[in-house]
Formats: structure tokens, C-alpha cells, sequence
């Protein structure tokens, strides 16, 4: 019995190295526990970024081959550094003393069309005019943004860019009747960039197409 007593009235507490012991422990758990949740969530916005950058890349060249599409297309030609002008300027009428004949003529002011796509480190500027209406411009790329470009030692292009790679013509007037068209767009995310705490790789999307 009185060992027994003597054993419910013991006072001894935990040491001093226990107590330090155990936070240490807990921190290094604590730290690991930290370390894994701030990578899952690193991991899930970068893939987040990536799909979007994709997304992005994928809405500018549909907008581009779209207008490609839609368009009558009777000439291609580059208008500056990055830039292609594409114009409907021709139009078929009958012939009226030959009814059976067609012929290719200039079309009338009000039923040309021209749209010129250029490309800068901010901006992906489709520009439109139709017959005689002011021009509208439109900005295919979005502020969150931008597009990479860089030259070779002979100034030309090896990142984002947009050129002909082949051009027909057949009677001798300035631009391409038929050709390839080549778009390519390296596309980074302006908050995600390399000096960051989440940085994320640009996206390099190469697309042609003929016309």
C-alpha cells in the first residue's frame, strides 16, 4: 500500500532534453508537412499556367486561321517585320456580251477587304478593313501575356514569328496567289517568368498552313 502511494505522489516531471527533444521533432515534421503541401500546390498551379498558356496559343492561330478562312483570299504579302497583309481585291462578273464567259476583275472599293496580322512582344494585332468602313484592330493576346522573340546572328527570327514560306504568282502582281503560311508563337506568362517563386517553362506553338 505504501509503495503504492509512494508511486501516485511521485512528482517527477519530463527533462528539460525531453522537452527539446520533442520540438525538435515536431519542427522536422512540421517543416517536412510544410515543404510537401507548398510543392502539391506549386505543382497544381504550374500545371494550371501550362494549360492556360496552351489555351492562349491555341485561341490566337484559330483567330488567325479563321480570318484566313472567312476571306476570299486573292493575295498574301509580308507588310513589315512579323506582319502579313491578306486583301480580297477581286471580284468575278459576267461577261455581258458573252454571257457564258466569267471574267476576274478589281473589285469596287466597297467590296475589297484587307486584314493584316502582326506580331510584337505584346501584342497579336489583327487589323481589318471592309470596303470603305474605318479600320478595326484587334489584340489577340491577352495583358496576362507575352510573346519571346529572338534573332540568329544573320537578324533573323527563331522564336515567335509569322512569315510566307512559299509564294505563287502567276501573273506577275504584287503578293502570293497560293503559298504556306508558317506561325510560330513562343508564349509566356508575364507573373509565372523565370524570376519568380512559380516560374513556368514558355509554350512553343508552330503551325502552317496553305492558302
Amino acid at each position: 500500500m505504501k509503495s503504492f502511494v509512494k508511486k501516485f505522489h511521485n512528482e517527477n516531471g519530463i527533462t528539460l532534453i525531453e522537452v527539446m527533444a520533442t520540438i525538435v521533432i515536431s519542427s522536422i515534421i512540421l517543416v517536412v508537412v510544410y515543404n510537401v503541401f507548398m510543392m502539391g500546390i506549386k505543382t497544381y498551379e504550374k500545371v494550371g499556367i501550362e494549360m492556360q498558356l496552351r489555351d492562349e496559343a491555341d485561341h490566337i492561330v484559330s483567330s488567325i486561321l479563321q480570318t484566313l478562312y472567312e476571306t476570299p483570299i486573292d493575295s498574301v504579302e509580308d507588310c513589315g517585320n512579323n506582319c502579313l497583309k491578306i486583301s480580297q481585291d477581286q471580284s468575278f462578273v459576267v461577261d455581258q456580251d458573252f454571257p457564258s464567259l466569267i471574267r476576274e476583275e478589281t473589285a469596287d472599293k466597297s467590296l475589297k477587304e484587307e486584314h493584316k496580322v502582326t506580331l510584337s512582344a505584346n501584342s497579336v494585332e489583327l487589323l481589318s478593313t471592309v470596303g470603305e468602313a474605318d479600320p478595326i484592330a484587334r489584340n489577340l493576346l491577352t495583358n496576362d501575356y507575352s510573346l519571346i522573340f529572338e534573332q540568329n546572328s544573320e537578324g533573323e527570327e527563331i522564336a515567335s514569328r509569322i512569315n510566307l514560306l512559299q509564294c505563287i504568282n502567276e501573273d506577275g502582281e504584287p503578293g502570293c496567289e497560293r503559298g504556306l503560311i508558317e506561325v510560330v508563337l513562343e508564349l509566356q506568362h508575364n507573373n509565372f517568368t523565370e524570376d519568380q517563386v512559380i516560374s513556368v517553362k514558355p509554350i512553343k506553338l508552330e503551325s502552317k498552313f496553305g492558302f
